[in-house]
C-alpha cells in the first residue's frame, strides 16, 4: 500500500483517513459485536443441550418399562452366617422359609501311602474324569515318576481335578489327595492307570471306597408342612428356586429354619423422584438464569427474548404438570403424590406426602409407575407387555375418558426347532472309530464335538451328547435338550425364532445316534401377528409387526404402535386366528418427559438442532458482511491515499513553480 506523510501540505494525511473511514470500521465493528453475541448465544444453547440431557438421564429409571425404579427389591436372611441372598427385580415380595439339608461338596479321594515325597511310582499313564465330563490324561514317566512329580503333573494338565501331596503324621504318612474341581454328586472322579511296564515300583492307586469327601449336592427343604419341597443343586448357589432370588449356602442344619424376606425397594424409588426433581429444577433455573434482565445492572442475560428457549422451557413444564389420562384420579398427576409447582417454576416436593402415598409398598409403586413410566397391560398372560421406543403413541381415550386398547391378532407362535432322529439310538460302545460328531446349533458355525470312549446305553449317550453340546466352548450361549422318543434321539433347542436351528452334519457316531446323514437341518419360527383397528367397520386397517423369536414388535413407521414391544409365549395350541388381545399402553409422566426431550434433541429435525442452524445461518451471514465491509474499507482507503498522494504531489509541483516563478519576480526588479 503506498504511504503519505504530508511533508508537502503539513496535513496530517493518515489521521484524516482514518477519521474519513471511521464509519466504516465502527460499522465492521458492530458487526464483530453482533457476531460475538451469536456465538455466546449459540455457546448457552450448547449448555442448555447438556442439561436436557441430564434431565432425560435422570429419569431413565422412572421411564422405562422393565428394570425400572419401581420393581426394585430389597431382601434380607434370618441367618446370614448359613445363607446369603440376592435378588432381581423379577422377584416377588413375600416370605420364604427353608431348611439346609445338606451342603454340594466336591468329590475328594486319597492315594496309598509313601515314605517320602520323592518316592519312586510307577510309570504309566492315569486317565482321570470328572462326571460326565472330558477325561484328562497325565504321563508319569522317567522324569516325573515320584509322588511329587505326579501331583505337579495332574495340576499342570489343567483338567478337572487338583492334586495336592498331604502328610498324615504316620510311619508312612505321604499320600496323593485328588479333589474334583466341581461340586456335586454328578462329579465323581473317576481314575484309570495304564502302567508302560518299565518299572517295578508301586503304582498310586486311590480308595474309591472310602472317600476323604464323598460327592453330595446341596439340598434344601422349603417349607416344613406335609407339602415341603425338596431342591437339590450341585453347587452351592441356588438360581431361581424361588425366581429372581438366588441363594448362597454356607451351613448345612436341617433342624433349624431360615428365612427370607423380599419387600419392594421402596426408598430406590422415591430417590430417584427426588433426583428427577432435582435435575428438572436445575434445567429451570439454568434457562431463566440466561433469560432474564437485570434491571440494577440495566444487564440482559444472553438468552434473554430467545422464544425457541422459551417455547422449550414452557413444554417441558407443561408435560411435568400434565394429567395422565386414564390411570384413575387417586395417582393422575404429580401433586396426588406431593409434587407441586412453585411461583418460580420449581417442584417442591412434600416429603410426608409422597412417604404416605408409598407406604403400601407393591402396589403404590404399581401406581407411580403408571404415573411415571410407560407401563402396558394385556388380556392374555401368554403376551407380556415389554418396552416402548419414543415412536409408539398412547393408547387413545374413549369419550368418557376411558383407554381404548389396542386389538393384537397373533397368527402363529414362536417355535423352536425340534430335530428327531431317524433310526433308533443303540446301546453303543464309544471308541476312537466313531467318537466324532459335527453340528451347528442355533446358527453357529460347524463344530466337530469328541464323545468319550465307554460303553453306553441309548440314554447315556443321549445325554453325552446333549453335555457336549451345552458346555462346548464355540457354543457358549446356546442350549439344547435331548432325550430318546420312541427310541429316536429327539433335540429341541431352547432358542425361539428362525435363529433356532439344529443340524447334524457328519460324523462317525452318526450311526451310533441312529442318524443317516440325510436328515434335514431343522428351523424354528418366528412369533406372525398384526395390530388391527376399526375392525368391522368401513375404516378397517392393520398395523404391522415384526417378530423376532417370541418378540413382537411394532413396525408399522409413523402408526400408534410403532416401537411397541410384546414378548409373546402363546404355544402353537393356545393360538386361535379369531382371538384378539387387548393391548393398553400409558405413557406417564417421565416417560413423556423423556420423547419430550428426544425430540427436542434429535440431530436433525429438533429445536436444538434448528436453532444451531439459525445460529449457524447468522454467524455466515455476518461473515460475509464483514467481509464485504473489510474489501469496501481497504478499497477506500486505498482510493484516499491515492487522491491524498495526487494532492501532495500537486501541491509539491505548485510549490515548485512557485518558487520559479519568486526568483524570476526577484531577477526583474534587479533589472
Amino acid at each position: 500500500m503506498l504511504n503519505i506523510d504530508g511533508l508537502v501540505t503539513g496535513i496530517d494525511t493518515k489521521s484524516v483517513i482514518d477519521g474519513m473511514l471511521e464509519i466504516q470500521q465502527r460499522q465492521i465493528d458492530q458487526l464483530n459485536s453482533r457476531k460475538q453475541g451469536v456465538v455466546e448465544q449459540k455457546a448457552a444453547i450448547g449448555e442448555l443441550e447438556v442439561r436436557l440431557s441430564g434431565l432425560k438421564n435422570s429419569i431413565v429409571q422412572l421411564s422405562r418399562a422393565g428394570n425400572n425404579a419401581f420393581n426394585g427389591r430389597l431382601a434380607t436372611v434370618s441367618d446370614e452366617e448359613a445363607a446369603a441372598v440376592a435378588v432381581s427385580n423379577s422377584a416377588v415380595p413375600g416370605s420364604y422359609r427353608f431348611t439346609i439339608n445338606t451342603l454340594a461338596k466336591a468329590h475328594q479321594v486319597a492315594s496309598n501311602s509313601f515314605e517320602t515325597d520323592d518316592a519312586e511310582i510307577e510309570t504309566g499313564t492315569y486317565s482321570i474324569r470328572v462326571g460326565s465330563g472330558e477325561v484328562f490324561e497325565v504321563k508319569v514317566d522317567d522324569a516325573n515318576n515320584t509322588v511329587t512329580g505326579l501331583v505337579e503333573a495332574i495340576n499342570n494338565a489343567n483338567g478337572d481335578a487338583a492334586a495336592a501331596l498331604i502328610n498324615d503324621g504316620s510311619a508312612v504318612p505321604y499320600r496323593v489327595l485328588l479333589t474334583s474341581k466341581e461340586t456335586g454328586a454328578a462329579n465323581e472322579l473317576s481314575v484309570t492307570f495304564t502302567p508302560d511296564g518299565g518299572s517295578s515300583a508301586d503304582a498310586v492307586e486311590f480308595d474309591f471306597d472310602n472317600p476323604v469327601e464323598a460327592a453330595t449336592d446341596a439340598e434344601i427343604k422349603l417349607g416344613s408342612g406335609l407339602g415341603a419341597i425338596a431342591v437339590t443343586n450341585d453347587t452351592n448357589q441356588m438360581d431361581d428356586v424361588i425366581p429372581g432370588v438366588t441363594l448362597d449356602l454356607f451351613r448345612a442344619d436341617n433342624s433349624k429354619e431360615i428365612s427370607i424376606d423380599i419387600i419392594p425397594d421402596v426408598e430406590k424409588a422415591k430417590e430417584n423422584v427426588t433426583a428427577f426433581v432435582e435435575s428438572y429444577n436445575e434445567f429451570v433455573t439454568f434457562v431463566d438464569e440466561q433469560s432474564k434482565f437485570d434491571p440494577a445492572t440495566n444487564t440482559a442475560s444472553v438468552l434473554l427474548g430467545n422464544r425457541s428457549v422459551a417455547a422449550i422451557r414452557d413444554e417441558i413444564t407443561r408435560v411435568v404438570t400434565s394429567l395422565v389420562p386414564g390411570i384413575g384420579s387417586e395417582a393422575n398427576r404429580l401433586s396426588s403424590i406431593g409434587i407441586t409447582i412453585d411461583d418460580k417454576g420449581l417442584l417442591q416436593v412434600d416429603s410426608t406426602k409422597l412417604n404416605e402415598f408409598t407406604k403400601s409398598g407393591t402396589d403404590s409403586l404399581t401406581r407411580l409407575s403408571r404415573l411415571l413410566g410407560a407401563t402396558g397391560t394385556t388380556t392374555n398372560p401368554g403376551v407380556r407387555f415389554l418396552l416402548a421406543g419414543a415412536e409408539a403413541k398412547a393408547s387413545p381415550l374413549d369419550q368418557d375418558g376411558k383407554i381404548t386398547p389396542y386389538k393384537l391378532q397373533i397368527l402363529s407362535a414362536a417355535t423352536r426347532a425340534r430335530f428327531l432322529g431317524t433310526n433308533a439310538v443303540q446301546a453303543t460302545t464309544i471308541d476312537q472309530s466313531n467318537n466324532e460328531l459335527v453340528v451347528s446349533i442355533d446358527a453357529s458355525p460347524e463344530v466337530t464335538l469328541t464323545l468319550e470312549a465307554g460303553t453306553y446305553t441309548a440314554q447315556e449317550l443321549v445325554e453325552h451328547v446333549e453335555a457336549l453340546i451345552n458346555n462346548h466352548d464355540d457354543l457358549r450361549g446356546r442350549t439344547v435338550a435331548a432325550n430318546l422318543e420312541g427310541g429316536l434321539l429327539e433335540m429341541t433347542s431352547e432358542t425361539y425364532g428362525k435363529s433356532s436351528t439344529i443340524d447334524f452334519v457328519s460324523g462317525t457316531a452318526m450311526t451310533a445316534l441312529g442318524l443317516t446323514g440325510d436328515e434335514d437341518e431343522q428351523t424354528g419360527q418366528d412369533v406372525v401377528g398384526k395390530f388391527i383397528f376399526n375392525e368391522g367397520t368401513e375404516d378397517e386397517y392393520t398395523e404391522k409387526a415384526t417378530g423376532s423369536g417370541q418378540i413382537l414388535a411394532g413396525t408399522e413407521v409413523g402408526g400408534a404402535t410403532e416401537g411397541l414391544q410384546l414378548r409373546v409365549t402363546l404355544t402353537e395350541s393356545q393360538v386361535s386366528e379369531g382371538d384378539r388381545i387387548d393391548v393398553e399402553f400409558t405413557r406417564g409422566i417421565a416417560s413423556k418427559v423423556s420423547t419430550a426431550i428426544s425430540d427436542i434433541l434429535a440431530s436433525d429435525t429438533g429445536r436444538i438442532s434448528q436453532i444451531n442452524e439459525a445460529f449457524d445461518d447468522r454467524i455466515e451471514s455476518i461473515d460475509k458482511s464483514i467481509e464485504r465491509l473489510n474489501s469496501a474499507f481497504d478499497s477506500r482507503r486505498e482510493a484516499l491515499v491515492r487522491q491524498f498522494a495526487q494532492l501532495e504531489s500537486t501541491v509539491g509541483d505548485l510549490q515548485g513553480i512557485g518558487s520559479l516563478l519568486t526568483a524570476q519576480l526577484t531577477s526583474f526588479r534587479s533589472l
